[in-house]
């Protein structure tokens, strides 16, 4: 079977990885179900997190910890990027072989974040993509809000913040898609592909560090190959832990 290539990589032997699995074996609901639109601000020091490694967040009400990681723009520079790499192919997030996994339950989640998460200048979106829509004559522009809790661009021509404003707001390796839709590109990144438009001439975007996404943990895998520390460490959570061979 041919390996599967992310925006990060490769896993590598020895290495433990939090996963969220859509297939059969997995959650059982649509991705869009755990998308959170909008998306949450996060204030990195007072939540004390950091773009390297993930942080555990202890909820109070439930008593639950759960597992906070920070998307990197270097290896996913689009939101989107990461949120159709996990629709193919499942989520597969390293961590160390420190991290407390003692801490961790059936009812862990995987929170993740990303500094691009949040537009904070969704009226220029708007402006841009309706200007254009009318000059076009385009039907269907913008995409809907991907789990269907608002339109697209904000109620009753009101811009809000919107995870559909990810899929107009695409750059890296791109090709043209033969549309008649303005911007409309191809996006490739490992061995993802998606279609998407690139920013609206004329838009500069101002970014806000936000939470996308919340997913409930389905297993850890340790990746076959000198792993028994990280298999040990894995073991101390009640969490399904699986050795895989890639």
């Amino acid at each position: 079977m041919e390996s599967i290539i992310r925006g990060c990589g490769t896993r590598i032997k020895g290495g433990v990885y939090i996963e969220v699995g859509f297939a059969e074996d997995g959650i059982g609901e649509p991705l869009e179900h755990f998308l959170i639109c909008p998306p949450v601000p996060v204030d990195k020091e007072r939540q004390g997190i950091s773009p390297i490694g993930v942080t555990i967040l202890h909820d109070e009400r439930s008593g639950v910890n759960h597992v906070l990681d920070w998307i990197g723009k270097e290896n996913y520079p689009n939101v989107a990027d990461f949120i159709e790499e996990a629709r193919r192919y499942g989520i597969s997030r390293r961590a160390s072989k420190q991290l407390p996994f003692e801490l961790l339950t059936p009812g862990s989640r995987l929170i993740l974040a990303h500094e691009r998460a949040i537009i904070l200048n969704p009226e220029d979106y708007r402006t841009a993509i309706m200007q254009e829509a009318e000059d076009y004559l385009l039907v269907g522009i913008p995409e809907p809000c991907p789990n269907s809790k608002h339109n697209a661009l904000g109620k009753h021509g009101t811009a809000t913040m919107c995870q559909a404003l990810y899929y107009e707001d695409v750059e890296g390796e791109l090709s043209l898609d033969p549309t008649d839709a303005p911007r409309s590109v191809v996006r490739r990144i490992g061995s993802t592909a998606y279609n998407a438009r690139t920013r609206p001439h004329g838009v500069t975007p101002k970014y806000g560090l936000g939470i996308f996404a919340s997913f409930p943990i389905t297993n850890i895998a340790v990746i076959a190959g000198d792993h028994e520390a990280a298999e040990q460490a894995a073991r101390k959570s009640t969490l399904d832990v699986r050795i895989e061979n890639e």
